[in-house]
């Protein structure tokens, strides 16, 4: 879904901000296939980024707080979102919320769920909605009945259903095949315009729209880059950005903020549209 730019300012204002995050916090784990009041829910989660699919067209994406809530931004097609929270229970099998609309203000209920199963889907892929608990995807990055990757295949997560706050998080995400920097370099449609991403010397730069760039390092399946624009007002707009490539290479899920409340973050995603991007980036730098 394309947001304008009116609409993401209400997005600012209207969802609170939450606690800002420690580098050096662990954090609980809602990666899994979830039965909940909103339908079968799958979420996959790195580190303190969460991202998730509901049916048949919902998806939320959000970060975990120093507290072990997880606050988010959710979208359902055709022109409905909004934001929400939810926490796991003691047990780490259950959880607890709620969710808002920013179309419809007077549109809001709790949010709750119990785990099925763990989630050993590629990232974003819908089959996650159909799992039959106790069995074993058959999608690309799945294991055995063993539990042993298949070969050629990205390891798993591990289990970390029963992790404490405490203890450092396991959660990986899997790591493409082929050359990263040819993977990454490109064009992407993405929800703020096309984005025109080059890396050189583990370095990436990228332009979006008609005045906006992007600017980071390259870690493997990640980018963490700052971003910049200026609207068509002449203001400039800046904030954080992470980016996190799929498996196959083809897409990417990611976060980003605003500078001025840094600890808002909206889902920028992307799908590769072109392997060059040379040019664009040349042509607005």
């Amino acid at each position: 879904m394309k947001y304008s730019a009116l609409v993401l300012t209400a997005l600012l204002i209207i969802f609170s901000a939450g606690i800002a995050h420690s580098q050096d916090q662990a954090y609980p784990d809602f990666g899994g296939i979830w039965d909940t009041s909103r339908g079968t829910l799958a979420i996959w989660q790195a580190e303190d980024s969460v991202f998730g699919i509901y049916g048949p067209y919902g998806e939320i994406g959000g970060h975990v707080q120093e507290d072990g809530t997880l606050e988010f931004l959710w979208s359902e097609e055709p022109d409905d979102y909004g934001n929400g929270w939810i926490k796991l229970g003691d047990d780490g099998n259950s959880f607890d919320g709620m969710w808002f609309s920013v179309i419809e203000m007077d549109q809001h209920d709790t949010w709750r769920g119990e785990k099925l199963d763990e989630n050993h889907y590629e990232l974003a892929d819908r089959a996650a909605l159909d799992h039959v608990p106790g069995t074993t995807p058959e999608t690309p990055g799945a294991t055995d009945e063993t539990g042993t990757p298949d070969d050629g295949m990205a390891e798993l997560p591990a289990d970390n259903s029963d992790q404490s706050v405490d203890e450092e998080p396991v959660i990986e995400p899997a790591i493409p095949e082929g050359d990263i920097d040819a993977l990454w370099s490109g064009v992407w449609d993405t929800a703020r315009g096309d984005l025109a991403i080059l890396i050189v010397d583990g370095v990436a730069t990228g332009t979006f729209r008609e005045l906006g760039s992007i600017e980071g390092t390259i870690d493997g399946p990640i980018i963490n880059a700052t971003w910049s624009e200026t609207t068509d007002t002449g203001v400039e707009v800046s904030g954080s950005v992470i980016f996190w490539l799929s498996e196959d290479g083809t897409t990417f899920r990611g976060s980003y903020n605003v500078e001025t409340n840094p600890d808002l973050w909206l889902a920028w995603s992307g799908e590769k549209t072109s392997d060059e991007a040379g040019s664009e980036v040349s042509d607005a730098e």
